[in-house]
């Protein structure tokens, strides 16, 4: 869990940690920390959106907006290391910093990794999923889904990145998918 400092307003990243997932490692992990002690009493280090509806069975995905015009920044641990952040990271105001610097003199390096920004719903149940549908559901979550410009048709893309699994319409009318490929 990284280090969450209230009076500095300072998210301390761990040391060794080269890959980090926004909602689960850094929004998840606050907000049990806001829950421990008196932590409440400092000020939301994040505020999200997500989930609207973009178009039928399309969604818009997280966000984690930190709140940097009040102070909040995310500082790499003390050591030589390159981070990925998983997900979407924005700040309250932009024309302000989101990270701090080392205390020592060390080279680190911050990279956000921003996934597909929509989501789409699924429109089957549970007991309707057969493996290949499985199989969408995690070239879907690995970034291998496609949306068109008009958000009419998904693709989905196997792992090469070339292959094409599946191409979905979107009918606007019934709400329903309909594999094209």
């Amino acid at each position: 869990m990284p280090t969450f400092d209230g009076p500095n307003l300072t998210i301390t990243l761990d040391s060794g940690i080269t890959e980090v997932d926004l909602q689960i490692d850094l929004y998840s992990d606050w907000k049990e920390w806001v829950q421990l002690s008196d932590n409440a009493k400092f000020p939301e280090a994040f505020k999200t959106s997500g989930g609207d509806p973009l178009t039928p069975g399309l969604t818009a995905a997280a966000y984690f907006f930190l709140q940097n015009t009040i102070g909040w920044r995310i500082r790499p641990p003390e050591e030589d290391i390159t981070i990925f952040l998983d997900g979407n990271l924005a700040p309250q105001n932009t024309s302000l910093p989101m990270f701090a610097i080392t205390i020592g003199n060390f080279n680190t390096q911050i990279i956000n990794i921003q996934p597909i920004t929509q989501s789409v719903s699924s429109l089957l149940t549970l007991q309707e999923l057969t493996a290949d549908d499985v199989h969408l559901i995690k070239q879907v979550t690995a970034g291998k889904a496609v949306v068109s410009p008009d958000d009419l048709t998904i693709t989905i893309y196997e792992e090469d990145g070339t292959t094409v699994l599946a191409t979905y319409s979107v009918s606007l009318d019934t709400r329903t998918r309909i594999k094209t490929s």
